[in-house]
Protein backbone atom coordinates (compact mmCIF):
# COMPACT_ATOMS: atom_id res chain seq x y z
CA UNK A 1 0.00 0.00 0.00
CA UNK A 2 1.65 3.32 -1.10
CA UNK A 3 0.98 5.61 2.00
CA UNK A 4 0.22 9.36 1.47
CA UNK A 5 2.41 11.72 3.50
CA UNK A 6 4.36 9.36 6.49
CA UNK A 7 4.24 5.58 6.07
CA UNK A 8 4.29 2.83 3.54
CA UNK A 9 3.14 -0.50 4.37
CA UNK A 10 2.77 -3.41 2.90
CA UNK A 11 -0.68 -5.59 4.27
CA UNK A 12 -1.07 -9.57 4.67
CA UNK A 13 -4.30 -11.24 3.67
CA UNK A 14 -4.55 -13.93 6.32
CA UNK A 15 -6.84 -15.72 4.84
CA UNK A 16 -8.26 -15.42 1.24
CA UNK A 17 -11.42 -17.07 1.95
CA UNK A 18 -12.02 -15.52 5.21
CA UNK A 19 -13.64 -12.35 6.07
CA UNK A 20 -12.75 -9.22 4.55
CA UNK A 21 -10.07 -7.64 6.55
CA UNK A 22 -10.22 -3.86 7.02
CA UNK A 23 -6.61 -2.06 6.70
CA UNK A 24 -7.49 0.98 7.43
CA UNK A 25 -7.12 3.44 4.83
CA UNK A 26 -7.35 5.70 4.43
CA UNK A 27 -7.49 6.54 8.47
CA UNK A 28 -4.70 4.63 9.21
CA UNK A 29 -0.92 5.10 7.48
CA UNK A 30 1.09 2.44 8.58
CA UNK A 31 0.10 1.81 12.15
CA UNK A 32 -1.21 5.27 13.00
CA UNK A 33 -4.23 7.30 12.58
CA UNK A 34 -4.63 10.08 10.13
CA UNK A 35 -5.40 12.69 12.45
CA UNK A 36 -6.51 15.11 9.82
CA UNK A 37 -9.30 12.93 8.85
CA UNK A 38 -10.65 12.32 11.77
CA UNK A 39 -13.24 14.52 11.76
CA UNK A 40 -15.43 11.71 8.79
CA UNK A 41 -17.69 9.18 10.43
CA UNK A 42 -16.02 6.24 8.35
CA UNK A 43 -12.67 7.33 10.72
CA UNK A 44 -14.28 8.01 13.57
CA UNK A 45 -16.25 5.09 13.76
CA UNK A 46 -12.73 2.86 13.08
CA UNK A 47 -11.14 4.93 16.08
CA UNK A 48 -13.96 3.90 18.00
CA UNK A 49 -13.33 -0.01 17.48
CA UNK A 50 -10.46 -1.79 18.50
CA UNK A 51 -10.76 -4.58 16.87
CA UNK A 52 -12.28 -3.14 13.53
CA UNK A 53 -8.58 -2.81 11.69
CA UNK A 54 -5.79 -5.03 11.02
CA UNK A 55 -2.55 -3.80 11.72
CA UNK A 56 0.12 -3.94 8.75
CA UNK A 57 2.64 -6.54 8.67
CA UNK A 58 5.04 -4.74 7.68
CA UNK A 59 5.32 -0.43 7.60
CA UNK A 60 7.80 2.16 7.61
CA UNK A 61 8.32 5.90 7.75
CA UNK A 62 9.17 8.47 4.97
CA UNK A 63 11.49 10.15 7.30
CA UNK A 64 13.10 6.76 8.81
CA UNK A 65 16.00 4.44 7.44
CA UNK A 66 14.32 1.10 6.88
CA UNK A 67 17.62 -0.42 7.92
CA UNK A 68 20.45 0.83 10.45
CA UNK A 69 23.05 0.60 7.84
CA UNK A 70 21.07 1.82 4.66
CA UNK A 71 22.52 4.59 2.68
CA UNK A 72 18.72 5.01 0.91
CA UNK A 73 17.36 8.21 1.00
CA UNK A 74 14.57 9.51 3.43
CA UNK A 75 11.86 11.99 3.04
CA UNK A 76 9.98 10.03 0.14
CA UNK A 77 9.09 6.78 -0.56
CA UNK A 78 7.02 4.35 -2.86
CA UNK A 79 6.70 0.47 -2.65
CA UNK A 80 6.95 -0.31 -5.63
CA UNK A 81 7.63 -4.27 -6.46
CA UNK A 82 7.45 -7.51 -3.76
CA UNK A 83 8.36 -11.01 -4.46
CA UNK A 84 9.15 -14.05 -2.22
CA UNK A 85 12.36 -15.68 -1.71
CA UNK A 86 12.15 -19.27 -1.45
CA UNK A 87 15.71 -20.29 -1.39
CA UNK A 88 18.15 -20.41 -3.56
CA UNK A 89 22.10 -19.16 -4.23
CA UNK A 90 21.57 -16.34 -1.55
CA UNK A 91 22.19 -17.25 2.49
CA UNK A 92 19.84 -19.06 4.00
CA UNK A 93 18.89 -15.87 5.92
CA UNK A 94 17.21 -14.75 2.95
CA UNK A 95 14.81 -17.75 2.76
CA UNK A 96 10.87 -17.15 3.10
CA UNK A 97 11.99 -13.32 2.82
CA UNK A 98 9.99 -10.66 1.40
CA UNK A 99 11.96 -9.17 -1.50
CA UNK A 100 10.68 -5.12 -1.24
CA UNK A 101 11.69 -2.19 -3.68
CA UNK A 102 10.85 1.11 -2.90
CA UNK A 103 10.92 3.59 -6.39
CA UNK A 104 11.87 6.59 -4.74
CA UNK A 105 14.81 5.38 -2.36
CA UNK A 106 16.20 3.40 -5.12
CA UNK A 107 16.37 0.51 -2.77
CA UNK A 108 15.66 -2.95 -2.02
CA UNK A 109 15.20 -4.44 1.18
CA UNK A 110 14.80 -8.58 2.22
CA UNK A 111 12.46 -9.13 4.95
CA UNK A 112 12.83 -12.17 6.50
CA UNK A 113 9.36 -13.88 7.86
CA UNK A 114 11.45 -13.43 11.61
CA UNK A 115 14.24 -10.36 12.12
CA UNK A 116 15.11 -7.62 11.24
CA UNK A 117 15.09 -6.19 7.56
CA UNK A 118 18.43 -6.06 5.35
CA UNK A 119 19.31 -3.58 3.07
CA UNK A 120 20.12 -6.16 -0.63
CA UNK A 121 20.35 -2.88 -2.46
CA UNK A 122 20.83 0.95 -1.79
CA UNK A 123 21.25 2.49 -5.41
CA UNK A 124 18.71 0.66 -7.75
CA UNK A 125 17.72 3.60 -10.16
CA UNK A 126 13.91 3.30 -9.80
CA UNK A 127 12.88 0.05 -8.83
CA UNK A 128 9.26 -0.68 -10.00
CA UNK A 129 9.50 -4.36 -10.08
CA UNK A 130 10.78 -7.70 -7.96
CA UNK A 131 10.58 -11.36 -9.45
CA UNK A 132 12.49 -14.49 -7.85
CA UNK A 133 14.14 -16.29 -11.23
CA UNK A 134 15.28 -19.56 -11.94
CA UNK A 135 17.23 -20.80 -9.27
CA UNK A 136 16.55 -18.01 -6.90
CA UNK A 137 18.18 -15.71 -8.37
CA UNK A 138 16.39 -12.26 -7.60
CA UNK A 139 15.98 -9.59 -10.34
CA UNK A 140 14.26 -6.17 -10.79
CA UNK A 141 13.00 -4.16 -13.21
CA UNK A 142 14.04 0.23 -13.25
CA UNK A 143 12.77 3.30 -14.81
CA UNK A 144 15.95 5.11 -14.30
CA UNK A 145 18.97 2.65 -15.48
CA UNK A 146 21.19 3.30 -17.58
CA UNK A 147 24.16 0.98 -19.24
CA UNK A 148 26.90 1.33 -21.76
CA UNK A 149 26.95 -1.16 -24.53
CA UNK A 150 29.81 -1.28 -27.64
CA UNK A 151 28.67 -0.55 -31.13
CA UNK A 152 28.78 -3.89 -31.85
CA UNK A 153 26.35 -4.70 -29.31
CA UNK A 154 24.03 -2.09 -29.82
CA UNK A 155 24.25 -3.03 -34.40
CA UNK A 156 23.50 -7.16 -32.80
CA UNK A 157 20.44 -5.86 -30.80
CA UNK A 158 18.84 -3.45 -33.59
CA UNK A 159 19.45 -6.86 -36.20
CA UNK A 160 17.13 -8.56 -33.25
CA UNK A 161 14.62 -6.21 -33.57
CA UNK A 162 15.50 -4.69 -30.43
CA UNK A 163 16.23 -0.75 -30.76
CA UNK A 164 19.40 0.88 -28.13
CA UNK A 165 19.21 4.07 -28.26
CA UNK A 166 22.14 6.59 -26.80
CA UNK A 167 21.22 10.14 -24.69
CA UNK A 168 22.93 12.42 -22.90
CA UNK A 169 24.91 10.17 -20.06
CA UNK A 170 22.96 7.10 -20.54
CA UNK A 171 21.02 4.64 -22.79
CA UNK A 172 17.64 3.55 -22.96
CA UNK A 173 16.08 0.21 -24.37
CA UNK A 174 13.35 0.14 -27.15
CA UNK A 175 11.67 -3.06 -28.10
CA UNK A 176 9.69 -2.58 -31.15
CA UNK A 177 7.44 -5.61 -32.25
CA UNK A 178 5.16 -6.65 -35.23
CA UNK A 179 2.40 -6.04 -33.49
CA UNK A 180 2.98 -2.61 -32.11
CA UNK A 181 5.31 -1.17 -34.51
CA UNK A 182 6.28 1.98 -31.90
CA UNK A 183 8.79 1.43 -29.51
CA UNK A 184 8.48 1.30 -25.89
CA UNK A 185 11.20 1.00 -23.19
Amino acid sequence: DVGAAEYEEVDRITDPGGAVENFGWPCYEGEPRQVNLSGFDLCRDLYADDGAVTAPWFSYAHFEPVTADDNCATGSSSTAGIGFYEGGSYPDLYDGSMILADYSRNCIWAVPPTGDPVTLIDGAHGPVDVQIGPGGDIYYVDLAGRFPLSDLQVQELREHQVLYDRVGDGELLHVYTDVLSTGFY
